[in-house]
């Protein structure tokens, strides 16, 4: 059985490796400044960035195209929910708190199986948010806002 870690994936974990290197050297080592007066380790962090993104999307590639290899089909469908999902979960936890986030955030994101009734979405949303409501409000006392800044 053929092994994921094909030649790709290593140098792609080699090269993340070194652009993660040179970020926290050069951030941790040299003043960054900012980008209408840069100081010396600007260049080093956006470098180093860059050879950390690209390095993930060679890493991707080459494990999508080993799974292909072996039989085993990319969905984009699950991967495109969740992240909608917690996009639009960004998005409204502030403005209306997570009393009305939470159920949203469950809901799409249950999109990601095409087997599940509409029914069983609904109550799995309902019971994240009592679950979340009891958790963080009640217990943890978090000061975030659970129905539009009321409560």
């Amino acid at each position: 059985m053929k092994s994921w870690m094909t030649r790709d994936a290593a140098g792609a974990v080699l090269v993340m490796g070194v652009g993660l290197f040179a970020c926290l050297h050069a951030y941790s080592n040299y003043s960054i400044g900012a980008m209408s007066s840069p100081g010396p380790g600007l260049f080093p962090v956006l470098i180093g960035a860059l050879m950390v993104v690209s390095g993930a999307l060679v890493g991707v590639q080459a494990l999508l195209a080993t799974a292909r290899e072996k039989g085993v089909p990319f969905e984009a469908r699950p991967l495109g929910f969740i992240l909608l999902a917690i996009a639009i979960f960004a998005l409204l936890v502030e403005t209306t708190g997570y009393g009305i986030a939470v159920p949203i955030l469950v809901f799409v994101a249950s999109f990601a199986d095409r087997g599940m009734s509409l029914k069983l979405r609904a109550i799995l949303a309902l019971s994240l948010t009592v679950i979340c409501i009891t958790m963080f409000k009640l217990i943890l006392q978090v000061s975030l806002p659970v129905f539009f800044r009321v409560w």
